[in-house]
């Protein structure tokens, strides 16, 4: 009797893996990616990031974004493609420069999404170019 239980465990066992490699095994869920950085021209806190999913230059309601803590770090979670992206850092009057001190005039700073370690002045010219010349991060 225990040998018609273990040959009826391995025909469900073998079974049900024949079912997962059929569908790919991965039920079509796509994991969230993580884009986290800095935002330093100092270290700015106070600056509003976000993902510029539509590519119009603007953090829009909707878009994933975040608000940068004491040392400049923003963490945002997308489940699309990044590819041709922009970060954003929308950097207000108030936000705090940790070399300068308050920020007395407004300015965004931005970055290519796949390389968004950092956003700073030199990833905004950068990205600044990308989007004039419309190619890839490996093009510019």
């Amino acid at each position: 009797m225990k040998s018609i239980f273990r040959h009826n465990r391995l025909a469900m066992t073998l079974m049900s893996l024949g079912f997962l490699a059929a569908c790919g095994g991965g039920g079509g869920v796509v994991m969230p990616k993580v884009i986290s950085g800095t935002v330093i021209d100092g270290y700015i806190e106070g600056a509003t990031v976000c993902l510029d999913v539509n590519s119009n230059l603007i953090c829009d309601p909707g878009e994933p974004s975040s608000t940068t803590d004491k040392n400049g770090s923003y963490s945002l979670s997308y489940s699309g493609s990044i590819d041709g992206l922009l970060v954003l850092a929308v950097v207000p009057e108030g936000a705090i420069d940790s070399e300068l001190g308050e920020v007395k005039q407004a300015f965004d700073l931005m970055s290519p999404a796949e390389n968004a370690l950092t956003v700073t002045p030199i990833t905004t010219l950068v990205a600044s170019d990308m989007a004039t010349r419309k190619v890839a991060v490996e093009e510019s």
